[in-house]
C-alpha cells in the first residue's frame, strides 16, 4: 500500500511540470479516496468495473500523466498509456529489492 506522502509527491510533480485541467482517481475504495486526497483541480472518480477489467484498463491507460500503485495491472496501464509522465513507488515489494522493471523514462518516487 502506498503512502498518501508518495501520492501528494507525485501530483506535485505533476502540477509543477504540466498544465493540468483535472485529476481522475481511479479507485474500488472511493469513500477513502475522497476522504483523503484533497486538491485544488476538478476531479473525476472511477470505481473499478470487476466485470469488464478490460475496460478500466483502457480507460487508465488512455490517461496523459500516470501515478501507479505497486501493482502489476497499474504498471500495465501506464505501460500501454503515453507515458509522458509516470510515478511509481520506489518500495514495490515490502520484503525484497524492488526490480528493474521500470522503463528509464518512469519517475520513482
Amino acid at each position: 500500500v502506498c503512502s498518501l506522502d508518495y501520492y501528494y509527491e507525485a501530483i506535485n510533480r505533476i502540477e509543477k511540470s504540466f498544465d493540468l485541467e483535472q485529476i481522475v482517481f481511479f479507485s474500488d475504495d472511493l469513500d477513502w479516496v475522497k476522504e483523503n486526497f484533497k486538491v485544488n483541480l476538478p476531479v473525476i472518480y472511477i470505481s473499478g468495473n470487476d466485470f469488464e477489467p478490460h475496460s478500466d484498463i483502457f480507460l487508465m491507460s488512455n490517461c496523459d500523466y500516470q501515478i501507479i500503485a505497486n501493482s502489476s495491472f497499474s504498471w500495465w496501464c501506464a505501460y500501454l498509456g503515453p507515458q509522458n509522465f509516470v510515478a511509481y513507488p520506489k518500495k514495490w515489494f515490502i520484503d525484497k529489492k524492488s526490480p528493474n522493471l521500470f522503463p528509464k523514462n518512469w519517475i520513482k518516487i
